[in-house]
């Protein structure tokens, strides 16, 4: 769909109605907004993104970069803004947190051309390793604040999020929830705008050095552009106000969660008594549309997923209009206060207030049990490393090897697809909290003096993105760990994206590449060695090996990305060698099903086979099996 949506979003005729998703009218914005650096670090839902765009580069002149991290990427397209070119900077919300030391540095400073964040929040965490409300960022940082409820303004936002960064000399941050950019809509093409990629840096103008006394008086004129942007957001487009005939309560949302609102009164026969406010500007709240809108009610329900941002604002505006209005929500605790919501919540919500029901809809209860059944279903059958997976392989290597030391090692896990080591038969990572920190959490560790060696698990790009400062703190304080570095050649879990390690940009053209083990050598570890996993022998031997050493030791688990190896072979239409069970030696001790958990190996009528549909030829099987039943399999079968 990716390559469908890019050739749909590149027509530059305006008017016509095309059905996109997500990320793809995101990416038809920064078109039409004329934008020129748009830089990223990959990460879901927002990857796509750059991913739309990158094919256009040359036909429109503009410039999309895979950063190492996200505070390098915000600040590439940082300084193309402060230089008078139009930017762009893509993150997921954990991201945001990478880069809000620039973040709130620069805006002190300001922009001179329009710059738009774009930030992806994952309620329910499907995608991500926690949740989190990323609009307290445009508050902290006094930036304005949008959220759109369809693909179209998603669009729509994004263009005029540039205007109004170009009036503010503000980057504009725009929050944006996992069905947005996943789900498709119609989207109305607006024209395509040109700009100038010349940029032009006035270097003579203090604004540009945060510190101290001028950091004092940057920070007064960020104050000063309050009553401009509290004057944008008043007469923002995106914040309406649908008046039911007889109304005394009514409901403040925004983002999707307008849609399961307005389905939900739907439902329950309350359109005509209950109104709906939905702000698409929420920093600064547009505080006299809120106004207008409370004085005419009795009681509000605030419907928002994740944090009470909004509800805590209204809740602060009570006072100010001398009237008694009942406020519920989150702080009522009667919404989820975790968790991406449905239709169902949300009319549950509105019929215990409204209706007076408690057990409202037995059909809607149906649907939350089959959801729960579904979930346990998961739950048995979790989502393991895909076939021919070198992380499989590479966990395979570290346990084995674990076995042959008799110790017990404390393993920290990393953000990235390794994360299913965390299930059965590996039974790894420990702890798993964020990029590179299971160096840094085996920093601590070790400092606490565990009675436990410590493993640090991590993988390639997630170790130029955050692992290198946490690895050099272990040399300097002298930390003993092994730092597992599992290298598959490629960012894989958000979609395949390429890195500085395999020396690939995301044009897809040859760079520099930036080899891993000569960063390791720089931080003057004490041991270093380099491994491929499939193969077992030798590998079990080094990384035994490791183990076993003191000091500072990295292994670096090197073998291309299985999904990568795929593509290149359908791409190239060779055949893959696959494998086969021979039945006839099989001692059915599931040796190879319980120690590696391929979805390729499976059971039937009580015997195991290889299903050569799924076999990626690995042969990671054949060498764990102790009666070499495991063989290669003949073209025909």
């Amino acid at each position: 769909m990716i390559e469908l949506d890019t050739q749909v979003i590149k027509n530059r005729v305006k008017g016509q109605k095309i059905a996109i998703s997500g990320n793809a009218a995101i990416a038809r914005g920064l078109l039409e907004g004329g934008v020129k650096v748009i830089t990223s670090y990959p990460g879901s839902p927002c990857a796509e993104v750059i991913e739309h765009l990158a094919p256009l580069c040359d036909e429109y002149d503009f410039y999309v970069e895979w950063s190492v991290n996200e505070k390098i990427a915000f600040e590439v397209a940082a300084a193309a803004a402060m230089s008078h070119v139009r930017s762009a900077f893509i993150t997921k919300h954990v991201g945001m947190n990478v880069a809000s030391d620039s973040l709130m540095s620069i805006c002190y400073a300001g922009v001179n051309a329009g710059m738009v964040i774009v930030s992806a929040d994952d309620p329910g965490a499907i995608s991500s390793p926690i949740e989190e409300d990323t609009r307290f960022y445009a508050s902290i940082a006094e930036i304005p604040g949008l959220e759109p409820y369809t693909q179209q303004e998603a669009k729509d936002m994004v263009v005029e999020a540039l205007n109004i960064s170009e009036r503010a000399k503000l980057p504009v941050f725009i929050r944006a929830t996992n069905r947005i950019f996943y789900g498709r809509g119609v989207v109305v093409t607006g024209e395509i705008q040109n700009s100038s990629r010349n940029g032009e840096f006035d270097r003579k103008n203090p604004r540009w050095f945060i510190t101290r006394r001028n950091a004092v008086r940057q920070h007064k004129w960020l104050h000063e552009q309050r009553k401009l942007l509290d004057k944008i957001a008043q007469t923002s487009p995106f914040n309406n106000i649908e008046w039911a005939p007889w109304s005394r309560r009514g409901i403040i949302t925004s983002g999707v969660s307008y849609h399961y609102a307005k389905e939900a009164i739907k439902e329950l026969s309350l359109v005509n008594e209950v109104s709906v406010l939905r702000i698409g500007h929420f920093n600064p709240l547009p505080v006299n549309y809120v106004k207008r809108f409370l004085v005419r009610l009795k009681e509000v329900l605030l419907v928002e997923e994740l944090e009470p941002f909004i509800e805590e604002k209204t809740k602060a505006l009570l006072p100010e209009i001398n009237k008694k209005i009942k406020i519920y929500g989150k702080l009522t605790h009667h919404l989820p206060e975790t968790g991406s919501y449905s239709v169902e919540i949300v009319k549950e919500a509105i019929a215990k207030l409204w209706k007076g029901k408690s057990d409202f809809n037995a059909a809607g209860h149906e649907s939350r049990r089959k959801l729960d059944d579904l979930s346990h279903l998961l739950a048995k059958d979790p989502l393991t490393f895909c076939p021919g997976c070198p992380h499989r392989a590479s966990f395979y290597v570290l346990k084995e090897s674990i076995k042959k030391t008799n110790q017990e090692f404390i393993v920290n896990g990393d953000i990235g697809c390794y994360m299913f080591n965390r299930k059965s038969p590996f039974s790894f990572s420990d702890t798993v909290f964020c990029m590179g920190a299971s160096i840094g959490i085996g920093c601590g560790l070790f400092q606490a003096k565990s009675n436990k060696r410590i493993v640090a698990t991590i993988g390639d790009s997630t170790f130029l993105h955050a692992g290198i400062p946490a690895l050099i703190n272990c040399c300097y304080t002298g930390v003993d760990i092994l730092v597992y570095i599992l290298d598959n050649e490629i960012t894989a879990s958000t979609g395949l994206q390429p890195y500085a390690g395999i020396g690939i940009n995301a044009e897809g053209k040859q760079t520099k590449r930036i080899l891993i083990e000569d960063v390791v050598r720089a931080c003057n570890v004490d041991f270093m060695r380099i491994i491929d996993p499939f193969n077992i022998k030798e590998a079990i031997a080094t990384v035994s090996e490791g183990l076993q050493a003191k000091g500072q030791r990295v292994i670096i688990s090197r073998h291309e990305c299985a999904q990568v190896s795929a593509k290149r072979n359908k791409q190239m239409g060779q055949a893959i060698k696959k494998f086969k069970i021979e039945t006839g030696k099989c001692k059915q001790c599931l040796i190879c099903i319980n120690t590696l958990n391929c979805p390729a190996i499976i059971t039937r009528d009580g015997r195991v086979y290889i299903d050569a549909f799924v076999c990626s030829g690995c042969g990671l099987c054949a060498q764990s099996c102790p009666h070499d039943a495991i063989v290669p399999a003949a073209k025909n079968e």
